[in-house]
Order: C-alpha cells, then sequence, then structure tokens
C-alpha cells in the first residue's frame, strides 16, 4: 500500500515541514517517498511514482494503463510519471480522458497555481481533500491533512449518523467537518483560492442488443481471463496467491490464474467453527478442481480479540464492517507463506447483478406494470380493508403494496432501522439539531440517479458499486492487507471487464430469474457445479454469537458501551438498549450496534483522543 499527498496554496501558507509531515501519516506501510515544494504546489508520491520538472509535479499511486499507444510506450521506457507528465503537457485535465487502471494522481503547476488530482472509476486508490485559506490540499488519507493549519478537524455530528446508517464512512463525506472524499471517476481540479470537483467519467450502460447469448459468454470468459492476466503483470506468479472464499468471484480468478500458472497456485480462506458461516468445504472444492497449494485457516474469537484493537489504527475513518477481521488473517497466512501480492475477488457482485434486492426489483417492477385502475382502483383499496391481512397470501398483497409504492432507492432502506425508529430517540438533545436524516439518504439517492440508464437493476449496481465496493469492500480489503504485509489487486474491476458488464441487459444479467444468472450460465464448465449452485455467502464474521457467547469478546463489548456513555453523543435511553441486547439470547434488532459503538469508541481514543497531540505536531 502507497499513497501521496500534496497541495496549491499560496507560498509560505504551508512548508516543506508540513509536506513531511503529512506524508509520515500517511497508512503504513509505505513505499519510499519523494517530494518536492516548487512555487505554489507541493507534492509527495512513491519513488519512482514521482517526477519533477521545473515547477510542475507529477505522482501516482497503484497501476495507471495508458489507451494513447505513444504514452503506453514512454511509461514501459521511462516510468510511468514521465507519461503522467506528458499526458498533462498533452491533454491537460483531459489527460483522465485516455487513461485506466486503478490509481491516484496528481499534477500539479507550481508556477500558475492549478492542477489536477484524482482517482479511477472504483476509487479503488483513496483520495481526501481540504481547503483553509487559500490552499486546498489532498492526501491518500483523511489523518495526514489534520496536520496543516487551518484545516477543520472537529468530528462531524453528521458523519456519526452516516456511519450508523451504513457502518462506514462513504464519499463524500469523511469523519471531519472539513475533509472531504473523492467518489468513483472524480477528480479535484485546482486552481489559485479555489478546488471543484468534478465527474471525468460516467458508466456508459448500453446495452448489446441483437448478440447472442454463446457470444455474450464467450465474451464473458475472454474478459475475465485478459483481466486475470492484467492483475498479475510485472508479477512473478509463484509470489501471488488468491483470497478463496468458495465464491462464484474468488472462484473464477482461481480458476484463471491456475490456467495462467506453470505451478500450483496458492489459494487461502478462512473458515469458522460456527454453523451457517463455515464456507471452507466450498473452497477445499474450488482447490481440489484446480489442484491449488491451499491454505486454510480457522478464526476463533481469541482472534478477533487480539485484533480489535489493532482495527482503529489500521484504519483512518471508522469502519464497521467485521469481515475485516477475517480478511486480515487470511492476508497474514499469505504472507507467512511467502505470498507478496494476493489477487481479491471483489466487485463481481456489483458488475454481474449478485444481490438479492436485484431479484425484489424485478417483483417489485411486475406489480408496477398492472393496469393502474387495477392497482389503485381494486388491490390498494382492498389491502387497506379490515381482516384482510388475515386471507390467505393476504399479509404478502399488503407487504407488496407498500414496499412497491416506496420509490427507489429508498426501498432498500426500508426494513432499516432508521426509518423504524426516529432519530430523536438516538441521539442526545445537544447532538440533535446537528444532524439531518435525509441529508444521510441523499447520498444514495443522488447516486443512484446518477447513471444515463432506465434500468433499475443497473442503477442499483452503480450505486452499489459507488458506495458498497467502494467505500467499504475495497477499504476494506485494502488496509486488511496492508497490515498484514502484502498487496492486493483486483482482477474483477478490470476496466475492461467493466465496460462489458456495463452493455449486457438486466434481463441477461438475472438470466432466467437467478441472481448472476448470466454469469452462472457463463462459466458452467469452468467452475464445479457446487459452486454454481450454492447460495451467496462469503467471508462473514459470526461477530454476533461470538460477541455475546465469549467472555473476553463480551468484556470488550460491555467496556467500550460504558466508556461510550461519556461522549454525550447518544440518549443514555438507546445505549441502555444496546447494552441490553448484548445479554439476550438470539438476535436483536440492536445486536449490530454493539459491534458498531465497539469499533467507534475504540477508533475514537485512538484519533480524537489524540487530537490534542495532533494539533500539537501541527507544523506551518
Amino acid at each position: 500500500m502507497s499513497g501521496l499527498c500534496g497541495w496549491i496554496a499560496p507560498q509560505g501558507q504551508w512548508t516543506a515541514g508540513s509536506l513531511a509531515a503529512m506524508t509520515s501519516a500517511l497508512p503504513a506501510p509505505q513505499a519510499p517517498m519523494a517530494s518536492a515544494v516548487a512555487g505554489k504546489a507541493a507534492l509527495a508520491a512513491p519513488e519512482g511514482q514521482f517526477l519533477q520538472d521545473g515547477d510542475l509535479l507529477a505522482g501516482y499511486t497503484g497501476l495507471p494503463r495508458w489507451r494513447d499507444t505513444a504514452l503506453a510506450d514512454l511509461a514501459r521506457q521511462r516510468g510511468g510519471a514521465h507519461a503522467l507528465l506528458q499526458a498533462w503537457r498533452q491533454y491537460g485535465p483531459e489527460l483522465l480522458d485516455h487513461v485506466r487502471g486503478h490509481f491516484s494522481l496528481a499534477v500539479l503547476d507550481g508556477a500558475s497555481g492549478r492542477g489536477i488530482v484524482a482517482t479511477d472509476v472504483m476509487a479503488s486508490q483513496p483520495v481526501a481533500h481540504a481547503s483553509a485559506g487559500e490552499g486546498t490540499a489532498f492526501a491518500s488519507s483523511v489523518q495526514p491533512l489534520r496536520l496543516l493549519e487551518g484545516v477543520d478537524d472537529e468530528i462531524s455530528s453528521q458523519a456519526i449518523l452516516t456511519f450508523l446508517v451504513f457502518f462506514v464512512m462513504p464519499a463524500p463525506e469523511s469523519i471531519y467537518s472539513g475533509v472531504r472524499k473523492l467518489r468513483p471517476r472524480e477528480s479535484l481540479s485546482l486552481a489559485p483560492g479555489r478546488a471543484e470537483v468534478r465527474a471525468y467519467s460516467r458508466v456508459r450502460y448500453a446495452d448489446r442488443t441483437g448478440e447472442s447469448l454463446p457470444s455474450l459468454i464467450r465474451s464473458l470468459q475472454e474478459h475475465l481471463e485478459a483481466a486475470v492476466a492484467r492483475a498479475t503483470e510485472g508479477l512473478d506468479v509463484r509470489d501471488v496467491g488468491a483470497f478463496l472464499s468458495g465464491g462464484l468471484d474468488s472462484s473464477s480468478v482461481t480458476a484463471f490464474l491456475a490456467r495462467q500458472s506453470d505451478g500450483p497456485v496458492k489459494t487461502f480462506t478462512i473458515g469458522f467453527d460456527e454453523p451457517g458461516y463455515d464456507e471452507s468445504g466450498y473452497a477445499r472444492v474450488v482447490a481440489d478442481a484446480f489442484r491449488t497449494d491451499h491454505h486454510e485457516l480457522y478464526v476463533t474469537p481469541a482472534d478477533v480479540a487480539e485484533l480489535i484493537p489493532r482495527l482503529a489504527d489500521a484504519y483512518d475513518e471508522p469502519f464497521g464492517n467485521s469481515s475485516a477481521v477475517p480478511a486480515y488473517y487470511c492476508a497474514r497466512a499469505a504472507r507467512e507463506a511467502g505470498v507478496s501480492t494476493m489477487l481479491a475477488g471483489d466487485g463481481g457482485d456489483e458488475l454481474f447483478a449478485g444481490n438479492e434486492r436485484y431479484i425484489s426489483v424485478l417483483q417489485y417492477a411486475w406489480y408496477g406494470r398492472l393496469p393502474a385502475v387495477l392497482r389503485k382502483g381494486l388491490i390498494e383499496p382492498a389491502s387497506r380493508l379490515p381482516g384482510f391481512g388475515r386471507l390467505p397470501l393476504g399479509s404478502k398483497v399488503r407487504g407488496l403494496v407498500r414496499y412497491a409504492n416506496i420509490p427507489l432507492p429508498d426501498r432498500i432502506y426500508a426494513f432499516d432501522f432508521f426509518t423504524r425508529e426516529p432519530v430523536e430517540q438516538v441521539f442526545d438533545q445537544d447532538r440533535l439539531k446537528l444532524v439531518d436524516m435525509e441529508r444521510a439518504f441523499d447520498l444514495v439517492r443522488a447516486t443512484y440517479h446518477a447513471p444515463e440508464t432506465g434500468s433499475e437493476v443497473q442503477r442499483m449496481m452503480h450505486m452499489d458499486a459507488s458506495i458498497t465496493l467502494a467505500d467499504n469492500d475495497l477499504r476494506k480489503v485494502d488496509r486488511m492487507t496492508a497490515l498484514a504485509g502484502v498487496g492486493v489487486r483486483y482482477p474483477m474491476l478490470d476496466d475492461d471487464l467493466i465496460d462489458f458488464a456495463a452493455t449486457i441487459p438486466s434481463d441477461i444479467l438475472l438470466h432466467k430469474g437467478r441472481l448472476r444468472g448470466f454469469y452462472k450460465t457463463g462459466m458452467a464448465g469452468i467452475l464445479p457445479e457446487a459452486v454454481l449452485t450454492k447460495t451467496k455467502h462469503g467471508f462473514g464474521l459470526p461477530f454476533r454469537q461470538w460477541l455475546k457467547t465469549d467472555p473476553v469478546l463480551k468484556e470488550m463489548g460491555d467496556s467500550s458501551l460504558r466508556n461510550f456513555r461519556k461522549r454525550s453523543l447518544f440518549k443514555q435511553e438507546f445505549l441502555d438498549r444496546i447494552m441490553q441486547s448484548l445479554h439476550e439470547p438470539g438476535e436483536t434488532i440492536l445486536d449490530r450496534f454493539v459491534w458498531d459503538v465497539m469499533t467507534l469508541e475504540l477508533w475514537l481514543q485512538r484519533w480524537e483522543d489524540g487530537r490534542a497531540n495532533t494539533v500539537n505536531r501541527r507544523v506551518v
């Protein structure tokens, strides 16, 4: 894992000492860094990915690929930073039309005070930014920005609410009032005293009409094979391993990696001694099918207790996805087996319609296509009659009517805790005036409506790719592999594969009304039948059970909740209910808040309680 940071600001607002402090605060482990301050610009990036030419500074992280043949040749011959700087000279800000891959990049002109900063189409390489006075700074993490004089680093109450809704911090918000983040396909255009966020690209949904299913299947397999090949470019395959949960995507990556390798591929899976969570058997089926060098590790409550305190250090913002725990131990096992880079299967569900709610969209769409006179004149009035719910299928019809009339994407959260209970019952009175539930959901609505497509399924896939994938799954894997000391690449997020998936009509993606129907049909004969017919799962962690049954984890939960009471963020009655759920057998609606509040409390202890030290470290 590597990062970049820098700024455009009037000379003297921040100094070389400021840049050094920011660089030291980037997520570890870090590659050796190069840096420079030139006029109104400053930039730090990994050595070999940084270039200064007079007042021009260029740097990047990740693996950018150039569409322009001349730029691609220049990158191979002299390095990616030379190609980036040449692209700026040749195209200016439009250089983003000519670059693909997984990257964050910056080109700054210290003489004019202009420049551009960007992340890729999946925001796989994050970028945060903040303005203070006449300057704007950016970094691969929110924490380095706190070291700059003038940046507002007060914890945002609205961000706390957003965290409770999504259990992560989705862009463009951050946990700090004065710090924002770029979303997928966004750039930051910089000029003296001004910074503008722009969407430089859109998902191009355009159905492939008239193409036969066998032809689409051939294209799918060709794109997958090319994506895995590109993901291993420049690597010794003997040093590459693959996450293997036994699901569709990790199994597909393993299958094509095995095809391209001379010897056995190293695969890694996590199991649990907990009914309903252990899928290591499916991983073994795949490992046997492709004769991999398979490694299996069982995670225990003791492993979770050992890692939890380290999660606050690993994440620069509160992060509540408990599957970070198995991701870490899987990556650590890979490192101990001599692997330097892992291939992850993240992204397939968001590209090829793999989430359960995509099927429900089709069901509600069927109801919406009924004649209005039938829906409004008969079904809906009847569903409101007393006793209707006691009729055969009556309760199901009543539920269908209720939820079909909630517009997307609000319908997705119709069962969410915060749509059932008012926020007034959660936040302390002094904090209540600082939060707005509608603002939290406006982010989802804007993302859902952004694509130029009439397909509800495609809009939802875009929303999931922009929020669930970019701000949750990729952050989870990136930080945990970095903590374990290995790199990670994502073949399923290959640009060409993304573009191909966007051209497949929704009814084909959900072929025969099945989640991932087209994908499963396309992988028949390649993946074992057991994988194609299994239900979706992944590296989920049975944290709800363990928090209630394991004495050490239960005490960690109790202790965190007791400490959180002192923060005057939530009503004591709400915290009492969470505490009670921790001691109740079985599952309750509040169970997930035990983990979320525990991780939030530990994060606040690490970052916010250390704010005085951070402020004292500020270098002007």
